[in-house]
């Protein structure tokens, strides 16, 4: 190999190597913790949504409605520095029908939560009994926006 092809194949190296060094690192991303508060298959609210509550006044409203009016105690929550998500699938016509949360990530930008609805296999053997599937759960409160990403199973 030629002295000058050997020069310019190590000016070659360098210069990614600075132009590396030099790029921003991803950004930091974040998996903060959360808590279940409540998850079952049987709720008074009936219809599909995700809500974000951020007061007492409207989780104390929304468990009243969850709850029919029973004297289920309501959580006690700090919403100075918590939030409560809450996920409702809405009402089914049979048993086998669920929600979790996967994963909790925060970077620099935003929040996401992502879910996952589980639903009966076709032709699987299930209860015969209207559920309605909820999830309800609390992060730290954040001033980035959150968004929600869901996934399906079988």
């Amino acid at each position: 190999m030629k002295p000058y092809n050997r020069k310019i194949i190590i000016s070659i190296g360098l210069l990614f190597s600075i132009i590396s060094c030099s790029m921003s690192s991803p950004p930091t991303v974040k998996t903060p913790g959360y808590t279940v508060l409540s998850q079952g298959q049987q709720s008074g609210f009936t219809l599909q949504k995700t809500l974000l509550l951020e007061n007492a006044g409207e989780f104390s409203e929304l468990w009243a409605i969850h709850t029919g009016g029973s004297k289920t105690p309501v959580p006690i929550i700090n919403f100075k520095n918590t939030i409560v998500v809450a996920n409702f699938l809405g009402e089914q016509s049979t048993g086998g029908y669920s929600i979790t949360v996967d994963s909790v990530v925060t970077t620099a930008k935003y929040t996401q939560v992502t879910f996952t609805t589980h639903r009966p296999i076709p032709g699987s053997m299930r209860t015969m009994q209207i559920t309605q599937p909820y999830i309800m759960i609390k992060l730290d409160k954040t001033k980035q926006p959150i968004y929600f990403e869901y996934n399906r199973e079988y």
